[in-house]
């Protein structure tokens, strides 16, 4: 289990554990300072632009369940907000996505270290929703609408620009390295559970 420190791997969080998103001038931080999305510099907090898949596997480990595509537009327009100054006006964009406060906390800032290191280390977003048990639509919806090595038309090219293609033969890639989710303090409620709410994404997933 990753709960299970290997020898230099993420150690337990030894420094305050912030419970909701937070605009520090390293970047978007949450839990015991895992970073979501840089800064490139002095209010220059970089967008989820082509990073949109990590994003929401950070924040899907970190709350036990699955995070829904909107919240990016939420951080992409409070990311706007804080670079043009207007600290204010990012806190609501922020408030907006309603992720509410992190559950368990501790447990979670430790589940963010150990699936940032996972992903630095080039594991793959899918390989952290499907070790978390998450929903099968959600992660396949996720991986066609984020997937950054899925070839597509260019844009300019009309109405097709943006849309799946064909193309030659990739060189093969190294295997990713495994991944088995950290336990969790709070069951992880499934789509469909007794008492659980079908997610806003999955009404999404099925009208496409």
């Amino acid at each position: 289990m990753l709960n299970q420190q290997p020898r230099g791997g993420p150690r337990a969080p030894n420094e305050p554990i912030s419970t909701v998103l937070r605009i520090t001038p390293d970047g978007l931080v949450l839990g015991a300072g895992t970073l979501l999305l840089p800064a490139h510099g002095p209010r220059q907090l970089r967008t989820t632009k082509g990073c949109e898949a990590r994003v929401l596997a950070l924040l899907s480990a970190a709350y036990g369940r699955a995070i829904g595509p909107a919240v990016l537009g939420n951080i992409d327009r409070a990311a706007k907000a804080w670079n043009a100054g207007d600290d204010c006006l990012a806190y609501v964009h922020l408030a907006h996505a309603r992720l509410g406060e992190l559950p368990y906390p501790h447990d979670a800032a430790q589940r963010l270290m150990i699936v940032d290191a996972f992903l630095k280390a080039g594991g793959s977003p899918r390989t952290v929703l499907q070790g978390l048990k998450l929903d099968a639509s959600y992660i396949d919806w996720l991986e066609k609408q984020y997937n950054p090595e899925e070839l597509r038309v260019p844009p300019g090219s009309g109405k097709p620009s943006g849309e799946w293609t064909r193309g030659g033969e990739t060189a093969a890639k190294p295997s990713p390295p495994s991944f088995t989710p950290p336990r969790v303090g709070a069951p992880v409620l499934r789509p469909g559970s007794a008492g659980l709410r079908r997610p806003p994404w999955s009404r999404s997933v099925a009208s496409r």
